[in-house]
């Protein structure tokens, strides 16, 4: 904050910080409202900084005590009612016709329902990838299984088991699958901390949930795909394999 608060002898108007960066004042400066079709000039006395996100009322401007009391008006104020007593505003409307209420927790409800939807969203399009990604797997390890047949049947006719393949086949793509989903999740988390910071204006909050259940998801799911695509080459016999290589 900038300048001095009212006092019983102040005169001008108080701006809001980023406002005023925005239109470039300084301290002192001049200001001409119109207001309903009159004109009142007032100079900048203070700057001042407001959290928007505490819901209460407040304004870019303010103008020292007195200087406006002969314009027309509008006043405003808030309060808490609690859930139980929410009949209480149609008996205010209805006592009050001019007055006009908004539910803030209907608009932060709806928030909340915006942004649960993009999350949706965007998880959506992190499974989708996943499972873009097995359907890509399967199809190179269709189109490598021949050479796989060739390196089973040689490292099993040189002694080694059935069951070395297969944990070395779930090894390999038990590691894929981690890294597909942690860049899932590595991709789903910075699109939600830009919509976050960008577009509703909210602190960026990180997922650890997220980040566990891609990873692991994609692992189990992409390890089991890729296991299942291959099991034929460490199934069949090496005797076969090599006959038919020869």
């Amino acid at each position: 904050m900038e300048g001095k608060w009212w006092d019983k002898a102040s005169e001008g108007v108080s701006v809001e910080v980023e406002l005023a960066a925005q239109l470039e004042l300084s301290l002192g400066d001049q200001l001409r409202f119109s207001i309903g079709g009159l004109e009142v000039e007032a100079p900048v006395a203070s700057f001042r900084s407001l959290d928007w996100n505490s819901m209460r009322p407040n304004f870019y401007m303010i103008f020292a005590p007195g200087t406006i009391d002969d314009f027309p008006a509008t006043y405003i104020t808030s309060f808490y009612l609690p859930l139980e007593d929410k009949l209480l505003v149609n008996d205010l409307v209805r006592a009050f016709p001019s007055v006009s209420v908004i539910e803030l927790d209907k608009i932060i409800q709806r928030i909340r329902d915006t942004i649960n939807q993009v999350s949706f969203a965007i998880e959506s399009v992190m499974a989708l990838m996943l499972v873009a990604g097995v359907l890509v797997l399967i199809a190179g390890v269709r189109a490598s299984i021949a050479e796989r047949l060739q390196e089973a049947a040689i490292i099993r006719t040189l002694g080694g088991r059935r069951r070395l393949l297969l944990r070395s086949l779930i090894l390999e793509f038990g590691l894929l699958g981690f890294a597909a989903g942690l860049l899932a999740a590595i991709g789903a988390e910075a699109t939600l901390a830009v919509l976050s910071y960008w577009v509703f204006e909210l602190p960026v909050i990180l997922h650890p949930v997220l980040w566990l259940t891609g990873p692991l998801t994609g692992a189990v799911l992409v390890g089991t795909a890729g296991t299942l695509a291959c099991y034929s080459s460490i199934s069949q016999p090496p005797l076969k394999v090599l006959r038919e290589l020869a």
